[in-house]
């Protein structure tokens, strides 16, 4: 793990304790083109095929080559350079493979802003905009930075408009990805009547339309004897069908088959229900992406690569 703007090294002992220097050494990243990162071959390093980003980044240090050591170097590091880099040095045939992560800070410098919708992404040589909405009616509010990250669902981001346009590419992938769907129904009941049948976590299952139904394993410290179920936990086509559904309709739903199960008595003890449906969610527009064949192949790429910053 490294941050922004710090300097790393990508380690590989050889374990050998000859001197290696000599030999052709390689540093590549599969991902990227040119795809070469670091090429040290007779005692020099060759900038002509290196991939533009790492010129002036990179270096392997004569003093590990001749302890066998072939670590990598790597200053002044970005967003970008976050990935697998692949090294191949010329007496082995064998490859070793590192996995660099890159974050912006160990942690949140400032208070998430919740209840906000991001409505347009600019980018310059000076830096990014980003325009936000808080409410309905609220005007867009500009928030400036060096460089932005899209956590957002393919759904939500197909809905941002992006200056400069995003690559043909990205935006097929944005708006092709298939998500699936997915429902939970929590209902509260005033005390926790499945556990007279001594069930205390596990689920059961059902051919009714609730599905799963899930027993918690524990109790709430503030309330001990309130009772909370997750009385139906549904997704893809069963969930579908609930989509149309009220919330009081659901917990009608659930209810009937908790009779089914648990007897009359789940009637009177119920005190409410919240439902969850992620593919109404406007943040996300669907609950997990789940790719349909060759999608991987086709989209993954595309939907992990940073475009500018």
């Amino acid at each position: 793990m490294a941050l922004v703007g710090d300097d790393v090294t990508l380690s590989y002992d050889t374990k050998q304790l000859t001197d290696i220097s000599e030999e052709t050494v390689e540093w590549s990243r599969a991902d990227l083109k040119p795809d070469l990162v670091h090429l040290h071959e007779d005692r020099r390093t060759f900038y002509k095929q290196q991939n533009p980003a790492y010129r002036g980044r990179t270096v392997l240090l004569e003093e590990d080559l001749e302890r066998g050591i072939i670590s990598l170097r790597l200053s002044r590091v970005r967003l970008a350079d976050e990935g697998n880099y692949t090294c191949l040095f010329s007496s082995v045939h064998n490859q070793y493979t590192v996995q660099l992560l890159v974050a912006l800070h160990c942690r949140l410098v400032s208070p998430a802003k919740q209840n906000s919708k991001v409505k347009q992404i600019t980018q310059s040589e000076a830096g990014v905009s980003v325009f936000y909405q808080e409410g309905e009616e609220c005007d867009l509010t500009k928030l400036s930075a060096d460089t932005v990250l899209v956590p957002a669902t393919a759904k939500v981001a197909h809905f941002i408009d992006f200056d400069p346009p995003l690559t043909t590419g990205k935006r097929q992938a944005l708006s092709s990805v298939h998500y699936d769907s997915s429902i939970k129904i929590i209902v509260t009941f005033s005390r926790r009547f499945w556990e007279d049948d001594n069930i205390k976590g596990g689920k059961s299952i059902t051919d009714r339309p609730s599905r799963f139904i899930y027993y918690p394993s524990h109790s709430f410290p503030e309330n001990p004897d309130i009772g909370m179920l997750l009385a139906s936990y549904t997704w893809s086509d069963d969930s579908l069908l609930f989509l149309g559904l009220e919330d009081e309709e659901l917990k009608e739903v659930a209810l009937r088959d908790l009779v089914l199960i648990h007897w009359e008595q789940v009637w009177d003890l119920c005190t409410g229900v919240v439902v969850k449906k992620w593919s109404s969610d406007p943040y996300s527009l669907g609950a997990f992406a789940l790719f349909t064949p060759y999608q991987h192949t086709d989209f993954a790429t595309e939907l992990f690569k940073t475009q500018g910053r």
